[in-house]
């Protein structure tokens, strides 16, 4: 498995996920909009910017102007952006206290997923919340809003259970309670706000991995990733019993792209994999790819680590599949290309 520097340049997008987005969701409702999309260095804000933007132009269309909010001045990861002229980026401190520009669509994509980015509670309601309170401040309002929320929201449970048969719940302690509360309070705030005339959606993402994951992400999965990438032992810290359902970005791209582009106004939506399986068979799928070792030390005291207790709920796709959306990458081929795309970061950080 070789890497490809040039497509690293160009952003997590590869040419094959940017020909399947512009196939798989019909953008003519964004035409000539004002898009704002905030967390737009984040894996999930700068892949959607960049299918958005790459979709929109393989059908003919464009949006008048897309606005991409940091928190950082313009990086690499948005390289790409420097030959699109409808592109302007908005850097913006970490508590939103710069007004937006008037926007027609705002997607809510600003938080820290990663556990190594935990510094502090603020460090995650802040990016959540402040952003919606700022564009309810908009006037006119954005005629589309769709904030990316967590499958976290729904808890752990004893057994399996659907999530069409949990109600999300406030977790009241444990290492990422924080994150899955911010959520839904910004759920809340934005879904209260309705009667404004904006339309706004929440997608519920689970599990989902692809080109544009850190290094120094923190989560298992990123840490398989890149230890195949780089030819090393994928080292389990756990029997790996936990259940997952992992989605490789294009599959969760699309969902949102489907969502944002639909009628429907205050509905909420899982949008996950198909597949559910333990974290030791997505490194066994890693390992095999990659053609590497896999060990399992699973003294999980040792490595500071607390076991996970209880069972995550089973999403329910229903709603999104309703929408035209269904899952079309195979895990095998999303962790190949997250491969190629690691091995291609690499290589460009080796060769400055």
């Amino acid at each position: 498995m070789t890497g490809n520097a040039d497509w690293f340049t160009k952003g997590p997008l590869s040419p094959i996920d940017a020909a399947s987005i512009s196939r798989r969701v019909n953008l003519d409702a964004l035409n000539k909009k004002r898009i704002l999309i905030t967390g737009a260095q984040g894996l999930i804000g700068n892949y959607l910017a960049q299918a958005l933007t790459e979709g929109m132009l393989a059908q003919g269309l464009s949006p008048s102007k897309l606005f991409l909010q940091t928190r950082r001045k313009l990086g690499h990861r948005q390289a790409w952006t420097s030959q699109v002229k409808f592109v302007e980026h908005l850097h913006f401190p970490l508590d939103f206290s710069e007004a937006f520009p008037p926007v027609d669509v705002i997607v809510h994509a600003a938080s820290p997923a990663s556990p190594s980015k935990y510094n502090s509670p603020e460090s995650l309601y802040i990016p959540n919340i402040s952003g919606i309170v700022s564009s309810l401040a908009l006037s006119p309002v954005p005629e589309r809003q769709l904030f990316i929320s967590s499958g976290e929201v729904y808890g752990l449970h004893p057994k399996s259970l659907r999530s069409s048969e949990i109600s999300p719940r406030f977790q009241t302690s444990g290492p990422r309670a924080d994150y899955p509360n911010a959520k839904l309070v910004a759920e809340k705030l934005l879904l209260d706000a309705r009667f404004s005339g904006s339309r706004f959606n929440v997608a519920r993402l689970f599990h989902t991995f692809g080109p544009g994951l850190s290094e120094n992400d923190g989560r298992s999965f990123a840490d398989f990733l890149y230890a195949a990438a780089q030819r090393e032992t994928l080292t389990l810290y756990s029997r790996g019993d936990d259940v997952r359902n992992f989605a490789y970005i294009e599959d969760s791209v699309a969902g949102l792209l489907r969502i944002l582009v639909s009628e429907n106004d205050g509905q909420v939506f899982d949008v996950a994999g198909p597949t559910r399986l333990t974290v030791r068979e997505f490194a066994e799928i890693v390992a095999d790819l990659s053609d590497t070792e896999m060990v399992i030390d699973d003294s999980s005291a040792q490595h500071g680590r607390t076991p996970v207790i209880g069972y995550p709920p089973i999403p329910s796709t229903k709603a999104l599949m309703a929408l035209g959306w269904s899952a079309q990458i195979s895990l095998e081929e999303g962790a190949r290309r997250t491969l190629e795309f690691i091995q291609a970061t690499l290589a460009s950080r080796e060769t400055g």
